[in-house]
């Protein structure tokens, strides 16, 4: 048994399902919404520039906004770093710079780590911020809003990038090689999950 991996499969199936929920408040995203939303991020990431293999930050506490941006990322063959928000704010420097990011995506409540890690980041070139409003920072979902729902031409998958705790100070990045396959392939990872007895029915508490 495979599960499917393309979002836009997803979304034609489960439409009205949440996809994630926050435990804690019970909101709720929706296939239908994360299909729309991941690719209006998407589009976005096309105009500014961004094209396979670039990197992008994300520095917000655990929120639905996450989802969204990562799903873009996923679906257009970027690599994507989530910061850890419990690091300090030198570490979140670091890493946003390290892994190259162009565009870094943070949430109002972070401001002042993330206005760091902008200033920090040699090679970032936008910055978007979601949850709240910041003087000087656009705020992704009107950067978002005219871009179509529908997905971009050239989807492919993209993969994450993780920082371990390291041992010489500095956190270190783990950058796996950039799979060339068509978006909804799905990762290595993803084609195990059937044998964790993951289906269509279950539902991940993480």
């Amino acid at each position: 048994m495979s599960l499917p991996m393309d979002l836009t499969v997803l979304a034609a199936e489960h439409g009205d399902k949440s996809a994630y929920v926050a435990a804690e408040s019970g909101e709720a995203l929706t296939f239908r919404e994360l299909e729309a939303r991941s690719n209006q991020i998407a589009h976005l990431f096309r105009q500014l520039g961004l094209r396979r293999g670039d990197h992008i930050a994300l520095l917000m506490e655990n929120r639905l906004d996450l989802f969204p941006v990562f799903w873009a990322a996923q679906r257009t063959g970027l690599y994507y770093t989530a910061v850890n928000w419990h690091l300090t704010a030198d570490e979140a420097v670091y890493i946003v710079d390290n892994c190259q990011a162009k565009v870094l995506v943070s949430s109002a409540p972070l401001e002042s780590i993330a206005a760091q890690a902008a200033a920090g980041a040699a090679r970032l070139q936008h910055r978007f911020v979601v949850g709240g409003s910041v003087d000087g920072v656009p705020s992704l979902d009107t950067a978002m809003a005219d871009q179509p729902a529908t997905p971009v031409d050239d989807q492919s998958e993209g993969y994450y990038m993780f920082y371990s705790s390291g041992t010489s100070g500095r956190p270190k990045g783990i950058l796996p090689e950039m799979p060339d396959v068509p978006f909804g392939t799905g990762l290595t990872l993803d084609h195990q999950l059937p044998n964790f007895g993951f289906s269509p029915a279950a539902i991940y508490l993480n």
